[in-house]
């Protein structure tokens, strides 16, 4: 039954038996926090990317928009 919720079975049937289900939920209580912290990893990575993208982007649309400013002011004084 652990091993049903383990594999990520929504509604097994759970029956209780004795303390060799207590090893095997917390077998299934492991690899479930495994997976918990396998994602959080992906998620702080792509959370870094998403960041890391923003900020270059952001810096690429000012850059030529700061010397198109520049130029406009340069041709206001003329």
């Amino acid at each position: 039954q652990t091993r049903q919720i383990d594999a990520g079975d929504e509604a097994p049937d759970i029956d209780i038996r004795g303390a060799t289900e207590a090893v095997e939920i917390a077998d299934a209580v492991k690899g479930l926090l495994e997976r918990v912290w396998e994602e959080q990893g992906r998620t702080k990575a792509a959370l870094t990317s998403a960041r890391d993208f923003a900020s270059v982007s952001a810096h690429e649309l000012r850059t030529p928009l700061t010397a198109m400013r520049t130029n406009l002011e340069v041709l206001a004084t003329l």
